[in-house]
């Protein structure tokens, strides 16, 4: 009958629709989202009493908690190729789905053309590839591309001749620049070239996904970067040895110029000791205007000490620790958060003295300066010994020694005989 044929055509309808749902990830998957988790997958937690390790509170890990192996490709080259395999072979089983049901060899009064769905989902997982194929090549691809362009700039940059006398200072600050710049790089960049080789070993087990001429071409971008920095660091080794007693010359000055600023650093760390913020008495507006104007000094003096140690780092000297700059920057911040909670105080107090007496809550003002208290408990131990955290807590002790008799004065039993 008619609706047998109906009923069976929708079971195989039913049947037909399932072999593509079962590729449903491949659409319904946020491709971006999904990459990045798998670029920074989940990290177990240790459970307490030894039990078993289970996921919770999923974290990224940070760049620096990354082992030296996984580090260049954020994970091991390994999961790449397991999922381009994965979406390589569901490309061969969509591609092996029928394009039609029921067959085209076989007539019926019903027919569905599966030829567009299938087309999208090839697109899908030509997607989905390209995505952990294209992160390889293009990491290899930047990669090699900005340490090419480091070479050059280097290998310029090292010809610059260094003259006698002051003219040559900046150009052999110059070049030292670059020496240390190469020393830094020098480890770095010397690992980056196995996982480089092996990420193109990855990509050409892939022919289907990645053709030959892009394998070709990450290869020879390949080829010569590990010569050309050996090539670069002797370079390095020979300018610097070259101008090795220009360079010991002024190291001594710099040596100098950093005793200069140690007595410098101690002169300015006794003026900081004296700022009038210190003192309770100057008054908000004016502790602020000093405030800044001496962080305007202290930046001046850091600038100058960050440049000490720039010069001293470019001419291998020990840099110089200004721990007093350090303290001097912890109490400025320090006083800063003081003279806050001093304002907001006083503000409060103003606040209350425009109350009307009649219509004044004492209790509740009483729990508000209690609070205020507590906040003071709270203030870095280093400002509880300066003048200014001593009026700010005398003028909240006087405040509740004050509320409890307006209390007083406000009973209902107070008689004019009683003023």
């Amino acid at each position: 009958s008619i609706n047998e044929l109906t009923a069976q055509s929708a079971e195989q309808c039913v049947k037909y629709a399932a072999q593509f749902m079962q590729y449903s990830d491949l659409w319904e998957a946020d491709v971006k989202r999904a990459f990045d988790v798998f670029l920074r997958p989940p990290v177990q937690e240790a459970l307490d009493d030894d039990e078993t390790m289970e996921m919770s509170n999923p974290k990224s890990p940070a760049p620096g908690d990354l082992d030296e192996k996984n580090e260049f490709f954020c994970v091991p080259l390994d999961n790449f190729d397991a999922q381009i395999t994965k979406y390589e072979k569901m490309l061969e089983k969509v591609r092996e789905l029928p394009p039609s049901l029921p067959p085209p060899e076989v007539r019926s009064w019903l027919r569905i053309d599966s030829k567009p769905i299938r087309e999208s989902l090839k697109d899908c997982c030509v997607k989905w590839i390209d995505t952990y194929t294209g992160y390889i090549i293009d990491k290899i691809e930047s990669e090699l591309e900005s340490h090419y362009a480091f070479i050059e700039e280097v290998d310029e940059g090292l010809d610059e001749e260094i003259s006698d006398g002051p003219d040559g200072e900046d150009a052999l600050r110059r070049v030292l620049k670059l020496v240390r710049d190469c020393r830094v790089r020098d480890v770095t960049t010397r690992a980056m070239f196995e996982p480089i080789a092996r990420g193109i070993q990855i990509l050409r087990q892939h022919p289907k996904s990645v053709s030959d001429k892009q394998v070709g071409h990450l290869d020879e971008l390949r080829k010569e970067a590990p010569d050309k920095w050996t090539s670069l660091m002797k370079k390095v080794f020979h300018v610097r040895s070259g101008n090795g007693a220009r360079q010991d010359q002024e190291a001594m000055l710099i040596k100098g110029r950093a005793l200069e600023m140690e007595e410098q650093v101690l002169t300015f760390r006794m003026s900081f000791k004296t700022l009038r913020p210190f003192m309770y008495e100057i008054g908000v507006e004016e502790a602020y205007s000093e405030l800044v104007r001496w962080n305007g000094i202290l930046n001046e003096k850091e600038q100058a000490a960050n440049a000490l140690n720039n010069l001293q780092e470019l001419f291998d000297l020990t840099p110089t620790e200004l721990t007093e700059l350090r303290e001097c920057r912890q109490e400025l911040c320090l006083l800063k958060q003081l003279w806050d909670l001093v304002g907001s105080v006083q503000s409060q107090f103003a606040d209350w003295m425009q109350q009307a007496f009649k219509d004044m809550s004492a209790d509740d003002l009483i729990e508000d300066a209690k609070k205020m208290q507590k906040q003071m408990k709270s203030m870095p131990l280093k400002v509880k010994s300066t003048g200014t955290f001593n009026g700010l807590e005398t003028a909240v002790k006087d405040m509740l020694t004050t509320l409890p008799l307006v209390v007083e004065l406000r009973n209902p039993a107070m008689r004019e005989r009683h003023w």
